[in-house]
């Protein structure tokens, strides 16, 4: 039933599979969560099966723990929502993201035009800055400087399959003071 979580099990909140066929040992499956299923229910934690690949389960009794309540995870809300920064061109300033839980490590930082879009490669701005982390809490981006006047997306992936992120999210804006042409 786990396999079908969506049609067979009342209250499913999102299921997954890897895009590419799994490897013995563990593998990193990242879960598409309903937020707005996982509000209704009041409550903050979720049951979580893995099952294997049906070319390897024979006998289709394949979820792990083979119990009914599962693996019992308490969800957290991750990279803070919506932030804003202020800077002036041509000043340097320190961009602190913070989340918690948060991949410090692995996550990657997006700043686009206003009007681009998150994950966009061909719109994303070249900032140079050094990078801190605080693994779990936050990284800063010191340093950053804008050389235009405007208002800035930042743009957040928290998670990735290889090259590819799983979600952008546009997390905030940044603010640049300064003379403009018109």
């Amino acid at each position: 039933e786990v396999q079908y979580c969506e049609t067979r099990i009342e209250g499913c909140l999102g299921m997954a599979s890897l895009p590419y066929g799994s490897s013995l040992g563990a593998n990193l499956v990242h879960i598409p969560i309903d937020a707005d299923a996982l509000a209704a229910s009041g409550s903050d934690t979720v049951h979580v099966w893995c099952v294997g690949d049906k070319a390897y389960c024979t006998n289709q009794v394949c979820a792990m723990p083979s119990t009914g309540e599962g693996l019992e995870i308490e969800m957290m809300p991750g990279v803070k929502a919506w932030e804003e920064w202020w800077t002036a061109r041509h000043q340097t300033f320190d961009l602190v993201v913070t989340g918690d839980p948060m991949n410090a490590a692995g996550g990657t930082l997006q700043i686009q035009p206003r009007t681009g879009d998150c994950g966009d490669t061909s719109t994303t701005l070249s900032i140079t800055h050094s990078k801190i982390e605080r693994p779990g809490k936050s990284v800063t981006w010191k340093g950053m400087m804008f050389p235009s006047a405007g208002y800035y997306k930042v743009c957040w992936c928290d998670r990735k399959y290889g090259s590819s992120c799983v979600l952008w999210e546009n997390i905030g804006q940044i603010g640049v003071a300064g003379p403009t042409r018109s």
